[in-house]
């Protein structure tokens, strides 16, 4: 978790240093039900995702999630999933996919045709992600992944 005395602008040095990119900007925050969520963007234009944890159980389920989506693009590298760049324990870095924030489609008036492809679509993607060989947990452990 945060430190309270840790600032956003703080992690965002800190990840400026390790991505060797400064300075780095941000988006205006996203609010997920675990994660702060920022873009971050380098003066040449490449861009990442910081995931900031809201809580210690968030930042737990995190970093377990972040070695499950290694193991994911290990196995199915054609999932468009971002890669995890950097994981701390109360942040994670990951490359930026580009595309329309699903929040979008809430407020955009789709045809039919429109959703049952985006629909279409993710459920394939969620068969490939949940058939997915994984690693064994440790005996009574459960892993959950928290997006």
């Amino acid at each position: 978790m945060l430190a309270m005395e840790e600032t956003i602008d703080l992690v965002i040095g800190k990840i400026s240093t390790i991505l060797g990119s400064s300075p780095l900007r941000k988006s205006a925050k996203f609010h997920g039900c675990s994660h702060d969520v920022f873009a971050l963007e380098s003066p040449s234009g490449q861009k990442w995702i910081l995931r900031v944890a809201k809580d210690e159980f968030a930042a737990e389920v995190a970093n377990r999630s972040a070695d499950i989506m290694k193991h994911i693009l290990e196995k199915r590298p054609w999932l468009a999933i971002p890669a995890v760049v950097y994981a701390d324990q109360s942040f994670t870095v990951l490359t930026y996919i580009e595309g329309t924030p699903l929040l979008s489609w809430n407020t955009d008036s789709l045809s039919y045709q429109r959703r049952r492809t985006l629909l279409d679509g993710l459920a394939k993607f969620l068969h490939q992600l949940w058939t997915c060989p994984t690693p064994l947990a440790e005996p009574g452990k459960m892993y959950y992944i928290c997006y």
